[in-house]
């Protein structure tokens, strides 16, 4: 990884290859601009958005695919140069990741206004496809889970999940070059200051009470404490001197038992907001 984050930033050219040919694997063409952003300064990172987005929109007019797609594509590239920007100036996870967010519910809740007709084109293919796969079964439920409200809710699930990942792959790039070690330290540390936790708690409290449909804006307002909880265990994994293994059996877990695992966690990152866990895990292990 340390070699691709080397070529990278060799140059311009190097970088709008990586970017382009890394749309068509996860995260690697959001890193690269990430990276960029983060290495070169923003201004560097948007215009090598800006040169990306074009070959996007040229496959916009000669495929078939739904124009909300390749919107998606694109403000995916953009959001990482406005969370970079975030995380160059104030070198806070908490923000950046906040920032990634309301950036995302922004930029679904804008596809919803003023791609209208696109959504609820992509709401028939989508409902049609789980319709021939149901085979009859509760139809009911099928109609629920494509609502307008459920897939914007998606996109910016998407958006903002894929963000944080690339930015993050992103600095531990950036770290491999130029400080070893710096993006573990970084991400140890993160943490939700009490007052964002009391605030986010609250509406998430309040969003259960929405109906079913808006179950990914509700698991977006709990992103920010979900991963600081993640960063928690990391951290008291390698401070005691744990496995590898027991962040497999994490993530793993997270996988098999989903909410349940999830919801734990979100308290665990509230309470440590509070508590700071990670003071108290020191002072256990002092002699």
């Amino acid at each position: 990884m340390k070699a691709l984050a080397e070529f990278i930033l060799r140059g311009r050219f190097q970088a709008f290859t990586v970017a382009l040919l890394g749309n068509f694997f996860p995260v690697i063409g959001q890193a690269a601009v990430g990276l960029v952003s983060l290495s070169k300064g923003v201004t560097q990172g948007f215009w090598l958005f800006m040169w990306v987005s074009l070959p996007l929109v040229l496959m916009h007019y000669v495929s078939a695919d739904n124009p909300l797609l390749i919107t998606v594509s694109i403000a995916s590239l953009g959001l990482m140069v406005v969370t970079a920007a975030m995380h160059k100036a104030l070198a806070s996870w908490q923000w950046t990741i906040l920032t990634a967010v309301v950036a995302s519910s922004l930029i679904a809740l804008a596809c919803g206004l003023l791609m209208q007709e696109h959504v609820e084109a992509l709401i028939s293919q989508v409902k049609q496809f789980l319709g021939e796969m149901s085979s009859g079964q509760n139809q009911t439920a099928v109609k629920l889970v494509m609502t307008q409200s459920m897939l914007l809710g998606l996109v910016a699930m998407i958006l903002s999940v894929g963000s944080i990942i690339s930015l993050m792959v992103s600095r531990w790039w950036q770290s491999l070059i130029q400080n070893p070690g710096g993006f573990q330290k970084e991400f140890h540390n993160f943490k939700i200051e009490s007052k964002i936790a009391a605030l986010l708690i609250v509406a998430i409290v309040l969003g259960m009470l929405l109906p079913k449909e808006h179950q990914f804006w509700v698991q977006m307002i709990a992103l920010p404490l979900l991963l600081a909880g993640i960063a928690l265990i990391h951290y008291a994994v390698s401070f005691q001197g744990l496995g590898g293994h027991w962040l497999v059996l994490l993530y793993v877990t997270l996988l098999l038992f989903g909410a349940t695992i999830a919801v734990f966690i979100v308290v665990l990152a509230a309470v440590d907001s509070y508590l700071d866990l990670r003071s108290r895990l020191v002072e256990y292990k002092k002699p």
